[in-house]
């Protein structure tokens, strides 16, 4: 995240997740519930599609090639989360 970054405010990142799984969400954290994230919406990188991996992703956004699972609203706890890359936003608008 960026230092000065406001969690409960909703932004878009690519989520690695227990056991390998890769998502593409718009997230903020829970309003409600402590240590769990709101992906407001969310998909699953079935497919990425690119040469360079998850960083290609994530500077430029879906490639021709890249696959995504229809789009969910999901609850997530803080300790399924391996990492978040932050994304060129602009890049994913149109794909969420």
């Amino acid at each position: 995240m960026h230092e000065n970054q406001d969690l409960s405010k909703p932004f878009i990142a690519i989520v690695v997740q227990d056991r390998g799984h890769v998502s593409i969400a718009r997230l903020k954290l829970h309003d409600k519930l402590e240590f769990h994230w709101h992906f407001l919406t969310e998909r699953t990188i079935r497919k990425w599609g690119t040469a360079r991996g998850l960083n290609q992703l994530a500077e430029q956004g879906p490639t021709k090639d890249t696959i995504l699972d229809d789009p969910a609203e999901v609850i997530v706890p803080f300790r399924w989360i391996g990492k978040i890359i932050l994304v060129n936003e602009a890049k994913w608008e149109d794909s969420l």
